[in-house]
């Protein structure tokens, strides 16, 4: 692949870490009973933004990592960073994984020492570092990229970073808009099986990932404004260093 076309692809990758944002959220559906999934798709919360904008960032940081092309991972780390994080201590429900998965899907180390594995933007920083080769251009580029991770926010598009024990689940309660597609998507450090569910104020659940590996998404259609129950589990043998993005 010719290094132009990487160069745009990493434009197009910083293009949709700019974030739109949902407007004011219709009433909500309060005590409405039944499932809160509708069947009629719905409207995206921006074109290019939030969690999509992440998965495209995790396909085009790929990319990068077998082109050994920091510039790609860069981009990949602006436009996570663009979602921004939310900021304190993240309001959770942690408990006991309620299933076991089958032992060809809970591959990876037996053992890891604590805090080994770094957020998901220090480590695509990390491998730009190494494949920039000690170009100062580039690393100036590194340096700033990384003086602007601190930010964060919960209006709209957000994410968070959790270092998600082997065996348990982590819930987070996010409120999604009514007629607007509702989107999550997981990504780990790569050493255990992890899974999303999503579940609606009844306790119905309207989506969910169990594919292999710790990269998964859920999107679905909220018939009413309301709270979900977002469950992220790891059924491998170690922790796993998460992101969760939400719309």
């Amino acid at each position: 692949m010719k290094r132009g076309l990487l160069m745009a692809s990493a434009a197009l990758v910083l293009a949709a870490g700019s974030i739109g944002m949902a407007g004011a959220a219709p009433t909500s559906g309060g005590s409405q009973k039944g499932t809160n999934a509708s069947a009629v798709p719905g409207t995206p919360v921006s074109a290019t933004g939030g969690v999509s904008g992440f998965n495209a960032a995790m396909e085009i940081a790929e990319v990068g990592r077998q082109q050994k092309d920091p510039l790609i991972l860069v981009a990949a780390a602006r436009a996570v960073l663009a979602i921004g994080s939310t900021p304190g201590e993240d309001a959770a429900k942690e408990g006991a994984a309620d299933k076991a998965k089958p032992a060809a899907t809970t591959t990876g180390p037996a053992t890891k020492v604590a805090g080994a594995s770094k957020p998901l933007v220090d480590r695509l920083l990390a491998d730009a570092t190494t494949y920039a080769r000690g170009d100062q251009a580039m690393l100036g580029y590194i340096r700033e990229t990384e003086a602007g991770a601190g930010r964060g926010t919960t209006a709209g598009p957000h994410r968070h970073n959790v270092e998600l024990r082997a065996g348990r689940y982590i819930d987070y309660t996010e409120r999604f808009v009514g007629g607007q597609l509702a989107e999550a998507a997981v990504v780990g450090d790569g050493d255990t099986d992890v899974d999303v569910a999503i579940y609606d104020q009844n306790g119905n659940r309207v989506c969910a990932s169990t594919r292999g590996g710790d990269r998964e998404y859920c999107s679905w259609t909220p018939a009413w404004t309301g709270n979900f129950t977002v469950r992220v589990t790891n059924y491998g043998r170690v922790y796993n260093n998460l992101a969760l993005l939400v719309n």
